[in-house]
């Protein structure tokens, strides 16, 4: 499913790592989150239910305004202090 890879053959497809995302299924690696978006992993799922979901976002999630997020970043940074962008998606 999207958000896990499988390297060569495998039985079991593995989270994609935090700072990294998958959004096409059947992939033997994940790519680096890019800048705008932040990609905690899947790793951090410990609820059955949710683990080996298709995830359509592939474990990217859009940077939510306030904040900003530069390639690979697991978390949202917030602006600097005296700073803020109204804007989703922002790299600085």
């Amino acid at each position: 499913p999207r958000g896990y890879f499988c390297p060569r053959i495998c039985s079991t497809p593995i989270p994609c790592p935090p700072g990294t995302y998958q959004d096409r299924m059947g992939q033997d690696v994940c790519l680096p989150c890019l800048a705008g978006y932040f990609c905690r992993g899947l790793s951090y799922l410990t609820n059955s239910s949710s683990l080996f979901k298709d995830r359509a976002d592939g474990g990217a999630q859009q940077c939510p305004s306030g904040f900003y997020c530069l390639v690979r970043s697991k978390y949202p940074e917030p602006c600097k202090a005296g700073f803020f962008n109204p804007q989703i998606l922002s790299k600085n």
